[in-house]
């Protein structure tokens, strides 16, 4: 299953979204998210997760967990080098 939530001016993701247990693909781009719920770790079927153009300034530890994740797009926020969380070996924006 895809969800699409992007250009929704949304400030933040329910801790809800970790229960999508079916859940492929996200789309939060281009809305006004600060941080990520910690409870998305739990999406371990997820495939491609878009969360650029949001107001992020680093990417929460709980990504880690994401196994099968092909696809992540981080460009377009303030995820400044040395930020705290975890980042994708040599990810520059997208992996």
């Amino acid at each position: 299953a895809q969800l699409n939530l992007g250009e929704n001016t949304l400030t933040a993701l329910p801790a809800s979204v970790g229960e999508l247990s079916r859940l492929t693909a996200l789309d939060v781009s281009g809305n006004a998210l600060e941080v990520l719920p910690e409870e998305l770790g739990l999406l371990t079927g997820l495939r491609k997760l878009n969360v650029s153009h949001n107001r992020l300034t680093d990417v929460p530890i709980c990504l880690e967990s994401l196994r099968g994740l092909r696809e992540l797009n981080i460009d377009g926020n303030d995820i400044r080098e040395g930020a705290r969380g975890w980042r994708p070996a040599g990810a520059s924006g997208s992996r």
